[in-house]
């Protein structure tokens, strides 16, 4: 980012502290490199133009997302879907102590030996099936959410855990 003719290094930040949106001085200005805010922008997926408002800045701040944020929510919803679908797909599709098959939703990956567990399945950022996830599916059980609980209140009793 340029001021008074320097480059100036935001260390991380997405705002300098004259930009930023909790500027107590409330002297907010843009600076040169920074996307102008007002305006439109076309939003591929929805199809429909939209206030620059209604984008996300990206990381390095000087410019928006390519979707509008609710179209950007819904395809993060939709690919987290899709990778769950692959991850119970892969351990057979049914709940390995009842047999239960309705719901994806209703599924969840135990990990047989705790201490092996590299990472939560459920809480991983990754969307793409590889064969690092495979690894740690490999070390799960694919088990309906009541045969979860009741894995682990066995384990408590057992002192296992």
């Amino acid at each position: 980012m340029k001021v008074n003719g320097k480059m100036k290094n935001l260390g991380g930040r997405k705002y300098c502290l004259e930009c930023s949106p909790f500027n107590q001085n409330n002297t907010r200005q843009l600076h040169v490199s920074s996307p102008v805010m007002i305006g439109k922008k076309y939003c591929p997926r929805c199809k429909q133009e939209k206030s620059k408002s209604c984008f996300y800045l990206r990381r390095k701040g000087n410019d928006f997302s390519a979707y509008c944020k609710s179209c950007t929510l819904d395809e993060n919803k939709e690919r987290r879907y899709e990778f769950k679908n692959k991850c119970v797909e892969y351990k057979g599709g049914k709940c390995k102590h009842c047999g239960y098959n309705k719901c994806n939703d209703a599924f969840d990956f135990h990990h047989k030996i705790a201490t092996e567990k590299d990472f939560s399945i459920s809480h991983v950022k990754l969307t793409s099936f590889n064969d690092r996830v495979k690894k740690e599916l490999d070390k799960c059980e694919l088990l309906c959410s009541n045969c979860h609980r009741e894995e682990h209140a066995r384990m408590v009793k057992l002192d296992i855990m």
